[in-house]
């Protein structure tokens, strides 16, 4: 189904395209269906990369080079912490994110920028009760 006819047919015509394209899928198996629902996204929406909402302020708060350690921590609510310790600061930043995952992912970032800018020869990331990633 095509977004022109979405905007151009009659509700009659919509509908009737609408049920063509459900019937077509009720023989779909599940891993079919999956794999359609995903070359269907990617149409619309790119899932080649990864954004964060943020906003940026003209402040420079650390360089790679200064950043000590990372580390995620799980809050109960799904929500998680990512913690970057910095030399010569009294407090870590501190960032909220929507779940661990971003954390990490957030965390991994920021990581590999420390290694490629920072010259640092190991990871900075530490997890609870595991020590330093390597």
């Amino acid at each position: 189904m095509s977004s022109v006819c979405v905007v151009s047919c009659q509700p009659k015509q919509l509908r009737r395209l609408i049920q063509q394209t459900f019937q077509s899928y009720s023989t779909f198996q599940q891993d079919q269906c999956m794999a359609k629902f995903f070359t269907t996204l990617s149409q619309c929406y790119s899932i080649t990369e990864e954004s964060y909402g943020c906003q940026l302020v003209p402040i420079c708060l650390a360089k790679f080079s200064d950043i000590r350690s990372i580390s995620c921590t799980a809050e109960s609510d799904g929500r998680a912490l990512l913690t970057v310790h910095i030399q010569g600061s009294k407090q870590p930043l501190a960032v909220n994110t929507s779940s661990l995952a971003v954390a990490e992912n957030m965390a991994d970032l920021i990581d590999g920028y420390c290694r490629l800018e920072g010259k640092a020869e190991s990871s900075l990331m530490v997890r609870p009760n595991k020590g330093t990633i390597t």
